[in-house]
């Protein structure tokens, strides 16, 4: 693997990362370096290694301590823990607007978004898209092509919200836009969570054949940059789909075989739930009681209501 100790932010550092030209060298007084390394940390799924790098960062400047609550705020959100990014970002967007940091107040109101779909407000993270599409595209400090992410990011958020307030139409629609974007610049983590997106709206139509290759192509997304959570996330949305089928077998064996994959995430629990609802729907309710346990067994210890 190549490094780097040049790429500092921006979509040149999300190029890098998808390139596996990562940081894992950086200067230990230098907090802009330690920062870019945490950047790549959290953008691989590497939590521990993000925190213990801004750790490492020390003093900060202001400008720098908002960069750093920001990746906090966004390690949050994936953990699942959104009462913590939520105020992490609310605090990030109240020092921006105090020291005109546009940069810094559009990365924290895309956090506040994704904590309102991961908390199931669809409704109010719609109406905070307007406002922020505004401000991304005010952001004259931001580098064009973040721009450009940061937009398919609103796509997504929106797609997404579409999809579970019921239009999957303007799911599709959305979600498509946004891969285009997400791929012309080389965000594969972000393709696969919009794919996983165009999957579930065709699961909704009944296109279940169309929902298994979007959510492989999914998974090959997470596989290629080594993100075991997402491909899990993937795996578990194929064994839905093929329940819906009525291939419950096939689903089960899946799961089984995704069983493999420990990643210490809700993930896991969303496995063992689809392998007890799959269990139970073929019978075997001793099998469905011990995979719905250990289920909620992995949610207590990750601390996930």
């Amino acid at each position: 693997m190549q490094t780097r100790t040049d790429v500092t932010s921006g979509t040149a550092l999300l190029a890098a990362i998808d390139a596996g030209q990562v940081v894992e060298i950086v200067a230990p007084d230098d907090p802009i370096l330690w920062l870019a390394a945490a950047e790549v940390a959290a953008y691989s799924g590497r939590t521990d290694e993000a925190l213990e790098d801004i750790r490492r960062a020390g003093e900060m400047s202001p400008a720098l301590r908002r960069r750093a609550d920001c990746i906090r705020a966004e390690l949050a959100i994936g953990d699942g823990d959104t009462a913590t990014a939520e105020g992490l970002a609310y605090d990030v967007m109240a020092s921006s607007v105090a020291h005109g940091d546009r940069t810094a107040c559009v990365r924290a109101r895309i956090a506040v978004a994704r904590v309102k779909v991961r908390d199931g407000r669809y409704q109010s993270a719609l109406q905070d898209l307007p406002r922020l599409r505004r401000e991304i595209d005010a952001d004259e400090d931001a580098a064009p092509e973040m721009g450009v992410f940061r937009r398919a990011i609103c796509d997504h958020l929106e797609s997404y919200c579409r999809l579970k307030l019921g239009d999957s139409s303007a799911a599709l629609a959305g979600a498509h836009r946004a891969i285009g974007e997400f791929v012309r610049i080389g965000a594969g983590r972000w393709e696969g969570f919009a794919r996983g997106v165009v999957g579930l709206a065709l699961v909704d139509r009944g296109d279940y054949d169309g929902a298994i290759r979007e959510f492989e192509r999914s998974e090959t997304c997470a596989a290629a940059l080594s993100l075991p959570a997402q491909m899990l996330f993937a795996r578990n949305n194929t064994a839905m789909a093929l329940m819906a089928m009525g291939r419950v077998g096939d689903a089960a064996t899946a799961l089984r075989s995704s069983l493999q994959i420990d990643t210490g995430t809700v993930a896991d629990v969303q496995c063992r739930l689809l392998l007890s609802l799959a269990m139970g729907t073929l019978g075997r309710a001793s099998e469905a009681r011990t995979a719905a346990r250990r289920a909620v067994e992995l949610a207590d210890e990750i601390g996930h209501e």
